[in-house]
């Protein structure tokens, strides 16, 4: 049996006040080998919720950003992964 989960999420950027240079938050954690892994901001999608509603849910809850400060500027294609469990 293969279980369906929908998340969403972004990349998160901004341009430097001082330097003009565009700037990308990234979120660390460990990844399931237990290395240090580097990912864009994602979660599940909640009953109800738009993708995009999702993705600025999630960013906030993630980063500590203020939902109100985070605009979708453009919506990416979706990413389909099938994973198999043998247990």
């Amino acid at each position: 049996m293969v279980e369906k989960i929908q998340s969403a999420g972004g990349i998160v950027y901004f341009t430097d006040a001082v330097s003009k240079e565009q700037r990308f938050l990234l979120i660390k954690r460990h990844a399931l080998s237990k290395k240090v892994e580097r990912v864009a901001p994602k979660g599940k999608i909640k009953n109800g919720e738009k993708p995009e509603q999702a993705a600025i849910r999630e960013i906030s809850e993630e980063t500590n950003l203020a939902t109100e400060n985070l605009i979708v500027k453009q919506v990416l294609d979706t990413l389909s992964l099938q994973l198999y469990n043998d247990k």
